[in-house]
């Protein structure tokens, strides 16, 4: 399974906290770490763990502008093609 894709979810995710401000940029903040975390491990996250986070980076989506919702959604696009490499569900 390619990790590469965990990589850039976390740096979209970092960009779009770089758009954010207060509370949302912090836990988009938070969300870009707990990606490249994940990248990084030996065994990689499970069906459930991706589709919590991808929940709540969609949930923080909301706070954004047009450019900052675009990078949350690039962001979506890399952790779904990981998604589909994880055995399973």
């Amino acid at each position: 399974m390619s990790r590469q894709e965990l990589e850039d979810a976390s740096d979209h995710l970092r960009r779009a906290a770089e758009r954010a401000e207060g509370d949302t940029r912090e836990k988009l903040g938070e969300q870009a770490h707990r990606f490249a975390d994940a990248a990084n491990r030996e065994n990689g996250p499970d069906h459930g763990w991706l589709d919590r986070h991808t929940h709540v980076v969609r949930e923080l989506a909301t706070d954004l502008d047009e450019e900052g919702q675009e990078q949350v959604e690039a962001a979506v696009e890399r952790i779904n093609a990981y998604r589909e490499t994880v055995p399973g569900v």
